[in-house]
């Protein structure tokens, strides 16, 4: 990103760069490996395996379950529109509802 990166002891972070897209790249992609899911986050997932009636779903590099979608039409790599439902961190799990279902 032709970007330099400064972290001071007391964990203070300095990005600099010489254009505006090369550090908004960089703190995007400080972002995407520091995102914690939280429940209600919404946004696109890449289906990456169908089981019976489950969807693993990859959301901001986070795997989750989308449950009950064996009525779905969908193959690997289709992009869904997500809602987080869950997140279970005792299990390291999360699970999804779609982005319009209101429940």
């Amino acid at each position: 990103h032709d970007v330099q990166i400064d972290i001071a002891q007391d964990g203070t972070t300095t990005i600099s760069g010489m254009g505006h897209a090369g550090v908004s790249a960089a703190v995007a992609a400080i972002d995407a490996i520091l995102y914690e899911p939280q429940k209600g986050d919404a946004g696109p997932a890449c289906v990456k395996k169908i089981f019976g009636d489950k969807i693993l779903l990859d959301f901001k590099g986070c795997f989750g379950v989308l449950a009950d979608a064996s009525d779905m039409d969908v193959s690997v790599g289709d992009m869904l529109d997500v809602r987080i439902d869950k997140v279970d961190k005792a299990n390291d799990r999360i699970y999804f509802v779609l982005a319009d279902d209101k429940s």
